[in-house]
């Protein structure tokens, strides 16, 4: 679904033909300056590379090769930005609902928790 929004694929570089098994992880930091703001974020990146998650592993099928690094999925400040992706999240509840099968139930739940606990969630 989102490889169909101009504006996520413009947001998000490599999503066009990603495998359908490809998962998005949707960071929200705050801060009430500017600093601690830039310090949050620094330590849910730093957190994720520590991980050793990849960005996106190459795809041997279909396309999905350009991000390889964190890097190339910044934080976004501008509202219009960060909008697309919080649209996108309010979305896919509804679509993944539609999609189980009858007579199954479906559980969706954001999680929050400590950065330095971020890396250890983020591994399967």
């Amino acid at each position: 679904e989102a490889e169909k929004c101009p504006d996520m694929c413009s947001l998000t570089p490599g999503l066009v033909d990603c495998p359908d098994e490809t998962a998005g992880l949707l960071i929200e930091c705050r801060g009430a300056t500017r600093e601690i703001l830039d310090e949050r974020i620094a330590s849910a990146v730093a957190a994720l590379k520590h991980s050793g998650i990849h960005a996106l592993k190459p795809s041997t099928h279909r396309g999905c090769p350009k991000p390889e690094t964190l890097d190339n999925f910044p934080f976004r400040f501008e509202a219009r930005e960060s909008n697309v992706f919080w649209d996108m999240r309010k979305g896919l509840i509804p679509k993944v609902g539609a999609q189980r099968a009858r007579g199954t139930s479906m559980l969706i739940e954001d999680v929050a928790c400590p950065v330095d606990k971020l890396a250890d969630m983020s591994v399967d």
